[in-house]
């Protein structure tokens, strides 16, 4: 009897050990899809956000974002990995440097969505929402030169909450970048890493997540 109820101790154990494992698997690949604030998920894993919510794996961010962006629409400010109503995000929003910027201007801010036209199907990745070039004022990052202009969230209905990644980059060496050569044609397939590559600093020094859904 004793020697049963050791067994059956024992297989609960495993049970149970499989089961967090599975879970902790999910999470860790990127398939948390559902938004958390921000502490939530800091105290879940003790990592940072941009990677458990797969930005900087979707990306291919060399490294995570130091400082977040101010970023205030009509509707207020955005607070990092919350969600908005598509409407709320649907005009050009004032963006600014929280702290002392890494590098001098000019500057480049990106907003790009990683889940078109689903997460589980991203064949558009990266839809290009925005791009602000050589802008010299780090309290007002949109004043730049415009080379893709503002288009706000419009999700697919049923795919989902979607992933809308703003990132501020350094302009290499201080150089203006001549809109008519480096301007993307298209919002589609946009391969911010290989943009910045060719153009930018390796990686973003700033930056702001939030959701966008069209249940």
């Amino acid at each position: 009897m004793a020697k049963l109820a050791t067994t059956l101790f024992q297989l609960s154990c495993i049970f149970l050990l499989e089961m967090w494992s599975a879970e902790s698997r999910a999470e860790v690949s990127g398939a948390l899809n559902k938004p958390l604030g921000v502490q939530a998920l800091k105290a879940k894993r003790g990592t940072d956000v941009w990677t458990l919510t797969g930005v900087f794996a979707d990306l291919q961010l060399t490294h995570a974002p130091h400082a977040d962006l101010n970023v205030k629409y009509n509707s207020g400010k955005v607070v990092i990995n919350t969600t908005l109503a598509p409407e709320q995000a649907a005009n050009a929003p004032s963006v600014s440097i929280s702290g002392k910027p890494a590098c001098q201007p000019p500057y480049a801010l990106f907003m790009v969505d990683p889940d078109a036209p689903s997460r589980s199907n991203p064949k558009a990745r990266s839809w290009l929402h925005w791009m602000v070039l050589n802008s010299n004022d780090a309290d007002a990052l949109e004043r730049g030169e415009v080379a893709m202009p503002y288009a706000g969230p419009t999700p697919p209905k049923g795919t989902g909450p979607h992933r809308y990644v703003l990132l501020a980059y350094c302009q290499y060496s201080g150089e203006t970048l001549p809109l008519n050569e480096v301007a993307p044609k298209n919002r589609n397939n946009f391969n911010l890493n290989n943009f910045a590559n060719n153009y930018l600093s390796s990686s973003p020094f700033a930056g702001m997540l939030f959701y966008a859904e069209n249940a």
